[in-house]
């Protein structure tokens, strides 16, 4: 289980001892590769694409912790080509969908959900895709390694408080061994702060802490609880709520609070319809100030 590797140091080491360490991968993905408006390049080259893909995302073991099956964080990625530079030469949008399992349950909830509007790439028919975290070797493998760390980093972050510090540096450091004319992309200026260098460089600075804190209240002593203590699950969320709108205030337009909204929006609406009358009004100030473009959204709730 999850809380066990977190602390599993003594338990690797008997393991490794009997023979009997596990090398189960860390993520169960579905990947998908669109090409809509293809015109130059073999549609061939998007089948090789999207198996290359499912084989470094799930084939890859990213750590060296020990998943077990009901471990595995599961979701999809989807890749839709956008432009046609050449026949090899691409520019796409990805979007990720991640779920957790919720400890003790079958149950999974969304932990990450994503779309990046621009990357570009080179990729001709049967080439493998390897990522070595050490080396840039082209920036489709730096960026969907990159993601699988980031994500790893929010799993983590939801078990133990900065329990993702590992992989949140691993994520900056791919960056910081790009070369300068990927470096342009992932920082590009048009994105503001709303880019892969901002978001990481965000998620490991003091003024975000409080916001990686509510991470763990709201997965691990919050709704890790949901099926034995639904009161602590709902007191436990609007305190990880609470966090959320003060790294709003400190740091406006964050992308880490604009993601955590766009994915547990549907989740909380749920949650808090069968919360008190305090406890839902509550709900309701905080979510209106830190997404007030959902706002209609969060009043499903009712009273």
């Amino acid at each position: 289980m999850k809380l066990q590797r977190l602390l599993s140091t003594i338990v690797f080491l008997a393991l490794v001892l009997r023979g009997g360490v596990l090398q189960a991968q860390e993520f169960n993905f579905t990947v998908k590769v669109l090409n809509p408006t293809v015109r130059l390049a073999d549609p061939k080259v998007f089948v090789s694409l999207e198996n290359a893909l499912k084989e470094l995302v799930n084939g890859t073991k990213w750590t060296d912790d020990i998943f077990e099956q009901n471990e595995r964080l599961t979701g999809t990625i989807q890749m839709t080509i956008d432009n046609e530079n050449t026949q090899k030469d691409f520019t796409v949008k990805l979007t990720i969908q991640v779920n957790r399992p919720v400890y003790g349950t079958d149950a999974t909830t969304p932990l990450f959900i994503h779309l990046d509007k621009a990357i570009s790439f080179s990729y001709e028919q049967f080439q493998p895709l390897q990522f070595n975290k050490n080396n840039f070797t082209d920036n489709l493998t730096a960026t969907i390694g990159y993601y699988m760390y980031v994500i790893l980093a929010m799993d983590y972050d939801s078990f133990a408080p900065n329990g993702g510090d590992l992989y949140w540096q691993t994520a900056q450091d791919i960056y910081n061994i790009l070369p300068e004319a990927a470096k342009s992309e992932w920082k590009g200026k048009e994105l503001g702060n709303q880019n892969r260098y901002w978001f990481v460089e965000n998620m490991l600075s003091p003024r975000l802490k409080g916001f990686r804190q509510g991470i763990y209240e709201y997965h691990r002593l919050g709704l890790d609880y949901a099926t034995t203590d639904m009161n602590r699950c709902k007191t436990m969320i609007l305190q990880a709520l609470e966090r959320m709108d003060e790294a709003h205030q400190g740091y406006p337009n964050t992308l880490a609070v604009r993601m955590f909204s766009l994915t547990k929006a549907d989740e909380l609406v749920e949650i808090f319809k069968g919360a008190a009358p305090d406890q839902k009004n509550r709900f309701l100030e905080i979510m209106k100030k830190i997404d007030a473009a959902n706002a209609s959204k969060y009043a499903n709730v009712g009273f």
